[in-house]
């Protein structure tokens, strides 16, 4: 049997005398229980005392009313008769379960493949990045090869890719033309020179040495870059301008040259500076006798 309440009872009023026949002498059995329930309670009341009923349902039901029909509760009854009363209650419906939120889904980045290499080289790189890895790669040409394009048509050079898919990307190269260049090298007013062929987009250094007594002023194409490194795409010719330095023994104490039209002779297998007086120099000032 379902044990649905325990009741409870208070008696919350003194014994009053019964007016309209009752004898203060008189007692009546009071009877409470529960419907459904084997527990009751049977106690004499003297005649017109009041009874406060209150009954208390167990978890899961409610109160719903009493045997003679009354919904209070508390009850109070004024016992003239014996008395008989029982509480019904009634189940509550099941308390739906609380919802739950649940758990966060978290999903896993998802990663790609992403090759890198060369049409005319084995050597590849390749691994697993993330997805949204942003790279940044260059394609170099060895000697003689110039780049062309990625291999998906793109130009770009140096070329950013976000990865979005697994992705192959080539660097394709051709070949240079054969072409030959003549070049040559020269000073002013020197007769050597150097001259010969070179393959196109050839690099080649410059280097202009000045010879005693003389300073590098410029290349014969205005460059003042000494050594200078020029990347052969013509037929071409390089001249090193030099210009004289007078010596310093020539030079007053304001550093002002002495004689400004002084010039360099070279006679017997020596270099001098002569005046226009006729007095010459070494090259380092000293007067020769």
């Amino acid at each position: 049997m379902k044990n649905k309440s325990i009741l409870r009872l208070c008696v919350l009023a003194a014994l009053l005398l019964c007016a309209g026949g009752l004898s203060a002498d008189d007692t009546y059995k009071v009877t409470v229980n529960t419907t459904g329930c084997s527990q009751s309670r049977t106690d004499d009341y003297p005649a017109g005392t009041e009874i406060t009923f209150k009954a208390q349902p167990s978890s899961g039901f409610r109160f719903d009313h009493w045997s003679n029909g009354s919904t209070e509760n508390p009850y109070t009854v004024r016992i003239t008769q014996d008395t008989a009363l029982s509480a019904v209650f009634a189940e509550l419906p099941p308390t739906p379960p609380t919802p739950q939120e649940p758990d966060p889904v978290i999903l896993p980045v998802p990663t790609y493949h992403l090759v890198i290499g060369s049409d005319n080289c084995k050597q590849v790189s390749e691994n697993d990045y993330p997805q949204g890895s942003t790279f940044t790669f260059t394609a170099k040409p060895q000697t003689g090869w110039i780049f062309r394009q990625w291999s998906d048509g793109n130009t770009d050079n140096p070329r950013t890719l976000t990865l979005t898919q697994d992705s192959v990307l080539t660097a394709v190269f051709d070949l240079l033309p054969t072409t030959e260049h003549h070049v040559i090298i020269r000073a002013n007013d020197c007769g050597e020179q150097w001259e010969g062929d070179c393959l196109h987009r050839t690099e080649i250094t410059l280097n202009a040495e000045p010879e005693s007594g003389y300073k590098f002023s410029h290349w014969s194409d205005g460059n003042t870059d000494n050594p200078r490194q020029v990347i052969v795409t013509e037929n071409a010719t390089f001249i090193a301008v030099f210009e004289s330095q007078v010596p310093t023994g020539l030079e007053d104490e304001n550093g002002d040259v002495r004689a400004p039209s002084a010039t360099k002779v070279f006679e017997n297998g020596q270099l001098y500076i002569l005046l226009p007086n006729g007095t010459r120099y070494t090259l380092q000032g000293l007067e020769i006798k």
